[in-house]
């Protein structure tokens, strides 16, 4: 049988990360960094359309990120949510996660260092985490399914021979989605941490149970593989 995935997303309850917008619970400060031209290097690469220009050179480059100040009431969390948005970069993990991902094999994944600023004005270490997305190069097409629309309105199923037909499709269909995504004998089985073309960070069973063990705060763990023999089936667990 093939070992369990599980989809990760950011925790939102107020319970557990302190503020109630569900997005955010610290702000990147420009006036909080000792180089402010770091901020800008940081936001013009992972905060802005130039992204899409550059990407192909972001896992060369080096950042750090100065001052990431929390929030009033916002309760400091392992993996940590902010604001402005960064490109491929959703989270900051704590040292506690940084030195668990280190025992684990994770898919074209960069850290950078940064510093939380919480309200009494103490730092803390964290990482900012960027990956790459995988290439659908690892999906068997034949087997697996998409989807438009949503449990509401309504899906209409879809499948493609290939890649290229479903980036085709995609860019006339926004909300395109997989429900099973097959993938095939060139996915690497031992990794632990990977982010697929539609979005969904995966971790495997070995990750979330390092996690669990460390009790690892900030997020919401997902199973999203059906157990099948083989190579895995992630089944995404869309509401």
């Amino acid at each position: 049988m093939a070992q369990p995935y599980f989809i990760i997303r950011s925790e939102s309850d107020p319970e557990f990360i302190g503020v109630t917008n569900g997005i955010k619970q610290a702000d990147i400060l420009r006036e909080g960094f000792e180089n402010p031209e770091n901020y800008d290097h940081l936001m013009s690469s992972l905060g802005s359309r130039n992204y899409w220009n550059i990407k192909h050179l972001i896992p060369q480059m080096e950042f750090e990120l100065e001052c990431a100040k929390l929030l009033p009431e916002a309760i400091r969390t392992d993996f940590l949510m902010f604001g402005p948005v960064l490109i491929g970069a959703p989270y900051l993990i704590s040292a506690k996660v940084s030195r668990i991902l280190d025992d684990c094999k994770l898919h074209n994944t960069r850290r950078f260092p940064a510093k939380v600023l919480d309200q009494e004005g103490n730092t803390h270490p964290y990482e900012l985490l960027y990956q790459e997305t995988m290439s659908d190069s690892v999906v068997d097409f034949g087997k697996s399914i998409y989807y438009t629309g949503s449990s509401l309105t309504g899906r209409k199923h879809v499948r493609f021979a290939s890649s290229e037909e479903k980036e085709d499709f995609a860019e006339k269909n926004f909300d395109l989605k997989y429900e099973e995504l097959h993938l095939n004998d060139e996915f690497d089985q031992s990794l632990d941490f990977f982010l697929n073309r539609n979005g969904a960070r995966v971790i495997s069973g070995r990750l979330r149970n390092k996690l669990e063990e460390a009790k690892a705060t900030g997020l919401i763990v997902l199973p999203c593989t059906n157990g099948t023999e083989g190579n895995p089936v992630l089944i995404a667990p869309y509401m």
